[in-house]
């Protein structure tokens, strides 16, 4: 029966949402604000809304063109019933999206394009380091309940940190001093480090948990001891 109702609200879930990946066969999971990443997501230039005027100083300074701007988002749902917590586990979503009204563009170039799609591929390769480091938590302590609960805001703060130092050295490779050759190696190598952790990619519930704003399971809450999303940013 719980199986049932999860797989119910999936359903109304990608019905209401008009996730293209019904029409389309692509799975694009995105609303007006955000797109979220997954294999097949491609970002367009449209999905670039924020307004360009305070962007121009950048653009004079350092001859900037396009910046995107990611969100790694991260939610901690508990069981519902106190009863079921230790019977049941504790679920962490993580989840990268490009954010539309605060990603800027004065640019229709396509190579400046792939480079800003670097910025998202960056932000999953840190929440599939997120969830390979929760996966050692558990290998090591064992399934405990209580090991994500007490480990969650740890985990995320070390992960934000991490993505903007990486963030801060391709921009500043890449975008400011214009290495030659660079923007290519840092294709390369965030090509390299998606592939040997694929086990760990963000998948369709994972989007889906933030889209809906709902636990994916009626068995589920959002966690009371943390204020909603952790959007790292």
């Amino acid at each position: 029966m719980n199986n049932m109702k999860i797989k119910f609200r999936y359903f109304w879930g990608f019905i209401l949402l008009g996730i293209s990946s019904i029409v389309t066969g692509q799975n694009v999971f995105e609303n007006d604000s955000l797109k979220y990443w997954q294999p097949e997501t491609k970002i367009t230039w449209n999905d670039f809304k924020s307004d360009t005027v305070g962007f121009m100083n950048l653009n004079s300074k350092y001859n900037m063109k396009a910046y995107s701007f990611c969100y790694l988002k991260s939610i901690l749902d508990v069981p519902k019933k106190k009863r079921d917590r230790g019977k049941k586990l504790e679920k962490i979503y993580f989840a990268p999206c490009l954010v539309k009204h605060k990603s800027v563009s004065i640019t229709t170039d396509s190579l400046e394009l792939a480079k800003q799609k670097v910025y998202l591929d960056i932000t999953e390769l840190f929440a599939r380091k997120a969830r390979m480091r929760l996966e050692a938590l558990r290998d090591t302590i064992g399934n405990a309940y209580g090991v994500y609960w007490m480990s969650y805001s740890k985990i995320v703060s070390k992960i934000c940190k991490e993505r903007n130092e990486m963030y801060a050295g391709y921009t500043n490779d890449v975008f400011l001093l214009k290495i030659e050759g660079d923007y290519e190696k840092w294709r390369d190598y965030i090509n390299q480090q998606l592939s040997q952790t694929e086990k760990y990619a963000t998948k369709p519930e994972d989007c889906l948990r933030f889209l809906t704003g709902k636990p994916l399971s009626e068995d589920y809450i959002m966690s009371p001891d943390y204020l909603g999303e952790i959007n790292c940013n």
